[in-house]
């Protein structure tokens, strides 16, 4: 079995990577905004849920989904961002934390579906991405809740193989089983960073 999911994802590595037209990339631009070209909502929704954070940076984000405001803030020794509708409504919260805070076999898991992919990899990012209802999202930062919320593992991984290279987003679910892969459209350093 272990065979036969590296042959699956090294095919899916080299089609997404390399010159396919049916693969969906991941393609991202954000640029600085001040607070107050933000949706009302997005800013009430934001201080209930996070409470006097300090040095808070607003973002205009594109991708190839449509368009959306972004809020990111160190919030408990992490990097949290927080990413709005252009109405207003949360989305979703993404935590950027490290491979070795994952539970053991979580980790495993997730170590695997790398290792299958290449052994010449460099894991760029790390979050822990929730999805669900504002209200639900809001308690899980205010309350610690976890109530009807969804919690994925998204990372961004650098891979090469023979003489092919490039930026992949791997998504994972919460117990690590691998879900999706897809190609990077421009480099992480292209994004900014908090």
């Amino acid at each position: 079995m272990i065979c036969d999911l590296r042959a699956i994802l090294a095919t899916t590595f080299l089609i997404l990577s390399f010159g396919s037209g049916f693969a969906q990339l991941k393609d991202e631009r954000e640029w600085h905004i001040k607070q107050k070209e933000v949706p009302q909502s997005a800013v009430a929704w934001f201080k209930d849920a996070y409470e006097l954070p300090k040095r808070v940076k607003w973002l205009q984000e594109t991708n190839e989904s449509g368009n959306y405001f972004e809020v990111k803030l160190n919030w408990k020794g992490h990097r949290h961002s927080v990413k709005f509708t252009e109405e207003g409504t949360v989305v979703d919260i993404e935590i950027e934390m490290m491979l070795k805070e994952l539970d053991e076999a979580v980790q495993q898991r997730i170590q695997a579906v790398l290792d299958s992919i290449s052994a010449s990899q460099r894991t760029l990012k790390l979050q822990e991405q929730w999805t669900g209802d504002p209200d639900n999202l809001e308690d899980l930062i205010d309350e610690k809740e976890r109530e009807n919320l969804v919690k994925r593992f998204e990372l961004e991984v650098f891979f090469r193989i023979g003489d092919k290279a490039g930026y992949h987003e791997l998504l994972f679910s919460e117990n690590g089983t691998f879900e999706s892969m897809r190609p990077i459209q421009s480099n992480t350093a292209d994004h900014l960073q908090y």
